[in-house]
C-alpha cells in the first residue's frame, strides 16, 4: 500500500472524518418504485427506478440520498462502486 493512501470505509458504515461522512449503501437498480430504507443504524438500501447504465442509477441514487438528507446535490460525491451495487458516498457535514 502506498504511503498516504485513504483507505475506504468497509460496506455498510457511517464514518465521520473531519467534517466529511462516509455513506456506504446497497442499490437495487430498475426497481418499480423508488425508496431507502435504513436496514440498521450504519445501514442504508435503496431502490432506483434507473437502470445501471451510463451513470444513470448512480445519479439516480445520489439524487435520493440527497433528497433523505435535506441537502443540496453537489454535497454529495460518490466515491467508490461505480460499477457495483455496493456504493460509497461521501458528504459534506458543514
Amino acid at each position: 500500500m502506498e504511503m498516504g493512501a485513504a483507505l475506504a470505509p468497509p460496506p455498510f458504515c457511517i464514518h465521520v472524518i473531519n467534517n466529511y461522512m462516509f455513506i456506504t449503501v446497497t442499490v437495487i437498480p430498475k426497481a418499480k418504485q423508488k425508496k431507502i430504507v435504513k436496514i440498521s443504524e450504519n445501514s442504508f438500501k435503496v431502490w432506483v427506478t434507473a437502470a445501471p447504465e451510463k451513470g444513470k442509477a448512480n445519479q439516480a441514487v445520489l439524487e435520493q440520498l440527497a433528497k433523505h438528507f435535506k441537502i443540496k446535490k453537489n454535497n454529495l460525491r460518490q466515491v467508490a462502486g461505480l460499477t457495483s451495487r455496493e456504493k460509497v458516498f461521501e458528504r459534506t457535514t458543514e
